[in-house]
């Protein structure tokens, strides 16, 4: 299956953006720059992010302006006008509005008279959601070129108020983990019966999956659906702000980044030890155990939680853009993504190779680890999701 970002500075010869392959595809993604606001972060530390004494987001930090601010990098970075878009895909779970979609707005903010525009409401897991969908579109022919974007603002929908009758433990959670900002990738279609070349970054392996049947939701938020619309006494509850059972997320969620990199290597020729970056959304401060349990080197992990926080639907895409600007992995390197969503227990992965696509970089691969290594680390994934199974079994048999 086909691409994910490439981020650049120039264009390759003859003018036109990298592209990023898929196995028998027809996608390229162009690139990945990002736009990020960090008022949740400023407020766990104890400064005012909003204006006035109800929450909402400052001039120019709404969902559609960072939606629209990365879009705009991206088509800039890949050297395409916006006029090119055939189809703007907005993932996020804090939309604008209810209705009309968010990516309606960004569209409209964009001065964009005429093109598809879709949302997909999802959290963590949404920004690699969208970029599958969109690698379907490119890859029948529908669309050619695809705005993959991945918002969130959820600093908003947290309840910052300790005198609040309905503050609690979970609340000061939320205001210590959750960050806003957008990440955004621009896929295109290539032909290669016309002559185009495949080149930039390919994507090896692509699934997502949801496994929350009978699961109770591990963080959700309450109000304004058609479950719960909004009524003053529902507010007086506190139902407007997001719900975190992060116990519940701190028990399962390993489970959820161990079947996504089951998956990817049950269905591909790579073991553990042959990826070079392992990039696991940035849920909470424990990313850093899953190297620790996998035996995973924790150099080969990426982590940027302390910079940024949890943002949701832009986590992935905002790593990927801070791997393209430090420009340090080389050329054919494996670079894994991970996204792991707690809210009705979904996870997606892809699979890059990667291409050096911020200037030159002459770093060679190292020699691939011997078959031994490689099949030890595969029997630790395996032993740790049986661990995880034999320990929630115990579980709910004492309980």
């Amino acid at each position: 299956a086909p691409s994910p970002p490439w981020g650049g500075g120039e264009s390759p010869p003859g003018g036109r953006p990298p592209a990023a392959r898929g196995g028998g595809g027809n996608t390229r993604l162009a690139t990945n720059p990002r736009h990020s606001a960090r008022a949740g972060r400023d407020a766990a530390e104890g400064e005012e992010p909003f204006h006035g004494s109800e929450p909402r987001p400052a001039e120019g930090c709404r969902n559609s302006d960072l939606c629209a601010a990365a879009i705009t990098k991206a088509l800039a970075r890949a050297n395409l006008d916006k006029s090119e878009l055939d189809l703007i895909i907005i993932s996020t779970c804090t939309p604008d509005y209810p209705v009309p979609s968010t990516a309606t707005i960004v569209q409209s903010n964009m001065e964009i008279p005429e093109c598809a525009a879709v949302d997909i409401r999802s959290a963590c897991c949404g920004a690699m959601q969208a970029t599958i969908t969109a690698m379907q579109y490119c890859r029948t022919g529908y669309y050619r070129t695809v705005a993959i974007c991945g918002c969130d603002v959820g600093t908003i929908f947290g309840n910052l108020d300790k005198d609040s009758p309905t503050y609690c433990r979970q609340d000061k959670v939320n205001a210590c983990m959750i960050g806003d900002g957008a990440g955004a990738f621009i896929l295109r279609g290539f032909d290669k019966e016309a002559g185009e070349k495949p080149h930039g970054i390919e994507i090896l392996y692509s699934t997502m999956n949801s496994i929350g049947m009978g699961k109770p939701f591990g963080m959700y938020l309450p109000l304004g659906g058609s479950c719960l619309p909004a009524t003053v006494k529902r507010c007086e509850e506190g139902l407007q702000f997001f719900k975190h059972d992060y116990r519940g997320v701190l028990e399962h969620g390993p489970e959820l980044y161990l079947r996504a990199l089951q998956d990817m290597l049950d269905n591909t020729e790579y073991e553990l030890n042959d990826i070079n970056i392992f990039i696991p959304h940035q849920a909470n401060g424990s990313i850093s155990q899953i190297a620790e349990k996998l035996k995973f080197p924790a150099e080969r992990l990426f982590n940027d939680f302390t910079d940024n926080g949890n943002t949701a639907n832009a986590s992935l895409p905002i790593a990927v853009d801070e791997l393209v600007e430090k420009n340090e992995l080389p050329e054919g390197a494996l670079v894994a993504l991970g996204a792991a969503e707690s809210t009705k227990w979904l996870y997606a992965v892809l699979l890059l190779r990667w291409s050096c696509l911020a200037g030159e970089n002459d770093a060679k691969l190292g020699e691939r680890d011997p078959l031994y290594a490689r099949l030890y680390a595969r029997a630790l994934i395996a032993l740790a999701s049986f661990a995880l199974r034999v320990q929630k079994l115990k579980k709910s048999l004492m309980g």
